[in-house]
C-alpha cells in the first residue's frame, strides 16, 4: 500500500509499506539437513542432521515502511518516473514448518535500508495504473542460538537479504485534483537464485 503527494509538476513524495515473505527447503520429511556449520558443530564427525520429521524450511518475513521522493519525466497520460526512498524493515528468521506450526530456532531484528524505483503510470481519469521496478534490499546478519541442539548457534556473518534484492509489479491506484494517489501494490517475488 502506498500514498503518494505530487508536491511540484514533476517532484512526487511518497509513503508506502508492505510484507514480504520468502523461504527456502532446508530438508524433505525423514531426510537430512547438510552442511559445513553441522559438521563443525559434531566436532567434525557428522555433516548432517535429521532425519526430521516434517519437511524443514529457512523463512524470511519482513514488514516494511518507507519514504522516499520520485521524479515523474512527463505531465500526460504516460508518466515515466524513477525515485529513490529510506525504509525501515522489520525482520524475523525461522527455521521450521509454519503449516506444522514447528520451529527449531527463530530470531528478528531491525534495520534501514536505501532503495531504487522506477516506473511507468498510465493515467485514465481519476484512476492510476502502475508497472513498477522497486531495487535494492537489506542485508541483515541473523544470529539463531540453539538451533537443534542446546549449544549449537548459528550466525549468517555474510548476510542474508531480508526481501528479494529486485521485486517487479503492478499497482492500481486512484488519485484527486491534487493529484494525491493511493495504491495498491501486488509484487510478485521472483525466484531465489
Amino acid at each position: 500500500m502506498s500514498i503518494e503527494h505530487k508536491i511540484l509538476p514533476h517532484i512526487g513524495l511518497f509513503l508506502d509499506g508492505g510484507f514480504n515473505t520468502w523461504n527456502k527447503l532446508i530438508a524433505k520429511k525423514d531426510g537430512y539437513g547438510v552442511s559445513s556449520w553441522i559438521f563443525e558443530q559434531t566436532d567434525y564427525t557428522d555433516a548432517r542432521v535429521g532425519p526430521f520429521q516434517m519437511d524443514t524450511y529457512y523463512y524470511m518475513d519482513t514488514i516494511n515502511l518507507r519514504a522516499g521522493a520520485k521524479f515523474i519525466t512527463s505531465k500526460g497520460k504516460i508518466q515515466p518516473w524513477m525515485g529513490a526512498g529510506y525504509g525501515v524493515y522489520s525482520w524475523k528468521a525461522t527455521i521450521g514448518n509454519k503449516k506444522e506450526e514447528k520451529q527449531y530456532g527463530q530470531t528478528s531484528g531491525l534495520t534501514g535500508n536505501i532503495s531504487a524505483l522506477a516506473g511507468i503510470d498510465l493515467v485514465i481519469n481519476d484512476f492510476v495504473i502502475r508497472a513498477f521496478g522497486d531495487f535494492v534490499a537489506p542485508v541483515v546478519f541473523p544470529k539463531i542460538e540453539n538451533l537443534f541442539q542446546t549449544g549449537w548457534n548459528v550466525e549468517n556473518t555474510g548476510g542474508e537479504q531480508a526481501i528479494a534484492p529486485y521485486r517487479l509489479g503492478i499497482a492500481i491506484g486512484v488519485k484527486n485534483e491534487n493529484y494525491q494517489t493511493i495504491n495498491l501494490k501486488i509484487e510478485p517475488i521472483p525466484p531465489r537464485l
